[in-house]
């Protein structure tokens, strides 16, 4: 089950008393904890070297830009690659609400309060934002 992991859902699943604030922020810290770096995924996949990577973090720490756009700027990856690794990297990234469920809450609350939520906030017929 995928869902929300921005700051009104967040407030949501603690107004409707699911979860505290306190459960919330450690299940969004845990998921960035446990989000691939793009560097990881492309030398895996054999896209990039390691001392490509190197040079793109290197360049990252002075430009604060994005791995992605540096790594296309720099003509080590295509835009295919880059998005193909923000697919991997999504998809590597555990949800929150996977997260809150590893952390004790109950899957069967969990999902009736998103569907509440999507109720509420969701116009008909678009696609929630997902991760």
């Amino acid at each position: 089950m995928n869902t929300y992991s921005n700051p009104v859902f967040a407030r949501y699943l603690v107004r409707s008393g699911l979860t505290s604030a306190h459960e919330v922020l450690l299940a969004m810290e845990t998921q960035q904890a446990r989000r691939p770096m793009l560097g990881q995924l492309a030398v895996a996949e054999r896209m990039l070297s390691p001392g490509q990577v190197n040079q793109i973090v290197d360049a990252q720490r002075a430009a604060r830009r994005r791995f992605g756009e540096l790594a296309l700027e720099m003509k080590f990856l295509s835009a295919a690659q880059v998005l193909r690794l923000l697919q991997m990297q999504e998809d590597e990234t555990p949800t929150l609400n996977e997260i809150l469920v590893e952390r004790g809450v109950e899957r069967v609350r969990l999902e009736r309060v998103l569907e509440q939520f999507l109720t509420r906030n969701e116009p008909a017929g678009k696609a929630p934002l997902i991760h």
